[in-house]
């Protein structure tokens, strides 16, 4: 399977997102395992935990298979202003994610630190936008029609 131009930061990013979600889950199974004593919920603990062991399984193959990573470093840009704006995308992205998360966390020192961890992104989003522009306005040397 070959992945589509464009298209493999992002399965990167989301693949190895779901390996940690999958990683997560069979630490906490784990970990309930040892306080549960009956039998019925350890049973289920059990399953969730092969269940995530076996999502571990088919992500690494897929992430094999596919050769992520390396396809990621071989298709990324040693342009600055493509480089700029992926950082921008991923600071939107990590932005997103601290809103989401600030959304369903009650304990209000993690609260307050995801929003500083918004504002952080936000200021730096900024600042290379700033810096984007500069470039995009930045006038050209005449290429007499060469590339």
């Amino acid at each position: 399977m070959k992945i589509k131009d464009g298209e493999q930061e992002n399965l990167r990013l989301y693949m190895k997102r779901a390996m940690e979600h999958e990683n997560a889950m069979i630490v906490r199974t784990k970990t309930f395992k040892k306080y549960i004593k009956d039998k019925k919920l350890v049973g289920l603990l059990n399953q969730c935990q092969k269940v995530a062991e076996n999502h571990l399984v088919i992500l690494k193959k897929y992430w094999d298979e596919l050769k992520i990573e390396v396809v990621t470093k071989a298709n990324m840009s040693v342009d600055t202003l493509d480089q700029l704006e992926e950082t921008q995308k991923q600071l939107r992205k990590n932005e997103a994610f601290y809103n989401e998360a600030i959304l369903d966390v009650l304990n209000p020192l993690i609260r307050d630190m995801l929003t500083d961890f918004i504002e952080d992104d936000l200021k730096l989003y900024f600042s290379i936008r700033e810096e984007v522009i500069k470039i995009k306005n930045k006038p050209q040397a005449p290429t007499l029609g060469i590339k």
